[in-house]
């Protein structure tokens, strides 16, 4: 965003490093085994993004542990028990018989000792096939009372162990869901976004993402070399850009494509004169501090906790934070 201000030309879009592109990932549901494997590929390239946890599946190692494991990266809201939402457009029939995974039919829910919570068949393919045998896959929803309520205490498990800056995103389980009281209540709850957890890859120009409240991954797993071809070969035209990688780390065990994450940090590490690497909510929060910056005749005032990284007349420069730079 080139603007001319009386004898002088700024342009604001930069990351730190004066780079317009970013790079990170988003991963979910805190798999210790599999992130472990997929953060001994892309920290020692310094790639950082952030992962999303569950709350109650924080109960296998001490919270000094999980920090250590996960440090460097943003902590995000994955939802406590990670369950489905009820669907505005959908009829739900209760049936208050006790719930019996291989018994228990298939078109009905089953209470769990949660209330507003129950057993239901995956909304994604009611019956599964393996080792030729069908069975049918239960998992948990909830009403959009109960929704928010697994929410607020999943971040509050999460905060327990990571602190009270972590949390600040949110993530879909299964994609976002189609309940308006729900959307509106995490809206309100003061996440910086919600993730629809699917991917774009470069549909929109690698732009970052318009709405916070429903914005998706660049790329999964099995896309992900094809799109970061297309993201290093993408042309400067001035504005920011955006490189989110996702979705579990798991997948790539199970596709046998660690080689695809390892040819991936070895593009876009240690290059942070080219590209910007950070958690999700840091990059987002880059850009708010860019768009908060005031230019005037006389200078430019950045109000904001960030350092801005700038051209001036055609020059580097920086505003520190809640500084002014003037002319």
């Amino acid at each position: 965003m080139i603007q001319t201000i009386g004898k002088h030309t700024v342009d604001l879009d930069y990351f730190p490093g004066w780079t317009r592109k970013s790079v990170n990932f988003s991963i979910d549901d805190g798999n210790w085994e599999m992130d472990e494997k997929f953060l001994a590929i892309v920290r020692p390239a310094g790639i950082r993004g952030t992962f999303n946890l569950c709350g109650v599946w924080l109960g296998d190692h001490s919270a000094e542990e999980y920090r250590a494991f996960y440090e460097g990266n943003e902590i995000s809201n994955h939802v406590k028990y990670h369950p489905y939402a009820f669907d505005d457009s959908a009829t739900y029939h209760i049936s208050d018989d006790p719930f019996d995974e291989e018994t228990s039919d298939p078109g009905f829910l089953y209470r769990t000792d949660e209330s507003g919570v129950y057993h239901c068949c995956g909304a994604r393919g009611w019956r599964l096939v393996a080792d030729s045998k069908e069975f049918l896959r239960w998992r948990v929803i909830a009403d959009a009372e109960a929704y928010l309520r697994l929410a607020e205490e999943a971040r509050r498990e999460i905060r327990a162990v990571f602190g009270p800056e972590s949390a600040g995103g949110f993530v879909w389980p299964y994609g976002r869901q189609n309940n308006a009281v729900l959307i509106a209540g995490l809206k309100a709850a003061g996440y910086y976004g919600l993730r629809k957890s699917s991917q774009d890859g470069d549909e929109k120009g690698f732009n970052l993402p318009v709405s916070r409240m429903g914005w998706n991954c660049t790329t999964a797993h099995d896309s992900l070399l094809k799109h970061a071809a297309l993201y290093e070969a993408f042309p400067d035209d001035g504005h920011l850009k955006y490189f989110c990688a996702g979705i579990h780390s798991i997948d790539y065990e199970r596709s046998g494509r660690w080689d695809d994450l390892r040819a991936f940090a070895d593009r876009f590490g240690r290059r942070p004169d080219e590209y910007y690497s950070a958690p999700i909510g840091d990059v987002f929060a880059q850009e708010d501090a860019i768009r908060a910056a005031r230019v005037t005749e006389s200078g430019i005032e950045n109000p904001t906790d960030k350092t801005l990284w700038l051209l001036l007349d055609g020059g580097r420069t920086t505003v520190a934070p809640r500084a002014s730079l003037t002319f």
